[in-house]
């Protein structure tokens, strides 16, 4: 990946011309924070607090705690949806 500039504090990449190799190993590199298993190997759930972990993993925590296992905001199984990879 090469960056093409930069507009205020966000950074701009510039993805055209790239062969795919870099974007999948970045997609690859998600890993539940739970388990540590490739996200897109498994049945992935967003949180509405926005962190990302194996369906499993997080039904089993939310069992336990009714919270998100990073940042301990308050879930239930309403609060996290299913994501596509």
């Amino acid at each position: 990946m090469s960056r093409a500039g930069h507009r205020g504090d966000i950074p701009v990449i510039d993805l055209t011309g790239d062969s795919g190799d870099e974007a999948e190993e970045c997609s690859n590199a998600i890993l539940c924070p739970i388990c540590y298993e490739h996200l897109n190997n498994r049945c992935s759930v967003a949180t509405i607090c926005g962190h990302l972990f194996c369906f499993k993993c997080l039904r089993n925590c939310v069992k336990i705690n009714s919270a998100c296992p990073l940042c301990r905001k308050s879930l239930n199984n309403s609060l996290y949806f299913r994501i596509h990879f």
